[in-house]
């Protein structure tokens, strides 16, 4: 019953929509804040890695957001098809690692 409300919503939306054309280049660009997605078990396996190596424990944290940009640029090849093509800067992540044993502070 969910599939045949999906699929009557797709049809709906893509029946308003409405091509775009443009008859020269066309360049696009935005800033971006992006959610890198790392999660607390991917820090604990970092950390039992480097328990593994020999440290006697370790304890790693992250911001896990971070800000970047895209730009891009666009032309016509023919009536009816269009070449694009971008570049997305993702920023940084950083992950600050603290292990104790050999004294240490690891940035990745």
């Amino acid at each position: 019953m969910k599939i045949k409300k999906y699929l009557i919503l797709i049809i709906a939306l893509l029946s308003f929509q409405t091509n775009a054309y443009s008859a020269d280049a066309y360049w696009y660009g935005s800033g971006k804040m992006f959610s890198y997605g790392v999660e607390k078990s991917d820090l604990r396996v970092i950390n039992t890695s480097l328990v593994t190596l020999g440290f006697s424990s370790s304890a790693s944290s992250t911001d896990n957001t971070g800000y970047g940009f895209d730009v891009g640029l666009g032309a016509e090849i023919s009536p009816n098809l269009f070449m694009e093509g971008g570049y997305v800067n993702y920023g940084t992540l950083t992950i600050n690692t603290t292990p104790t044993g050999p004294v240490e502070k690891i940035k990745t």
